[in-house]
């Protein structure tokens, strides 16, 4: 794997991305990846040390990541599914005890310039880790179509608001700032 930093590239040689945000597992990590253009002085420094919350929402085949930062980055949303994970970075969380935490790495990227601005690690709770993880084992089981997912995607957005999913989630959690 890659070593990332502030200031670096977030991959060597590549200069733009699309502003988005993806949360993604692969490789047996957790990562939540925010491009944002031109990012500010607050978001950078919600991303560092604000007080962070994640909720979870799953529905179905829906696996919906969705996170706040600080007073600059409201309820937002980063569908994940494994079935888009390239293959070879594609494994299985394994399954957790109740005492288990699994790291969540958050990396914030200037989209304009593909430098980091800021990073930082988050420990989820048990329970989230574990809700996560047996979500992502049984979304692995279920059949796939790409079309299908999406089309299932557009009718959930089109429903409710990332801070209507996370009223709904299953689980939430926060890390306090500091």
């Amino acid at each position: 794997m890659y070593t990332y930093e502030v200031g670096k590239p977030y991959v060597p040689g590549r200069r733009t991305w699309p502003e988005v945000v993806q949360y993604n597992y692969r490789g047996g990590e957790h990562e939540l990846v925010l491009f944002f253009n031109q990012p500010t002085a607050a978001e950078i420094s919600d991303i560092r040390r604000g007080r962070a919350e994640f909720a979870l929402y799953i529905s179905g085949k829906q696996i919906v990541m969705l996170y706040r930062f600080g007073q600059s980055i409201p309820w937002s949303d980063a569908p994940y599914s494994i079935h888009l994970v390239p293959f070879e970075q594609r494994t299985l969380p394994p399954e957790t005890g109740p005492e288990e935490h699994a790291l969540l790495q958050i990396i914030l990227v200037d989209a304009g310039t593909g430098i980091i601005k800021a990073m930082r690690v988050v420990s989820m709770s048990p329970e989230f880790t574990q809700t996560l993880h047996n979500a992502i084992r049984k979304q692995f089981d279920q059949p796939f179509t790409r079309s299908a997912y999406n089309g299932e995607l557009e009718k959930l957005f089109a429903r409710y608001s990332s801070a209507d999913l996370a009223k709904m989630a299953q689980i939430r959690f926060s890390y306090p700032g500091g």
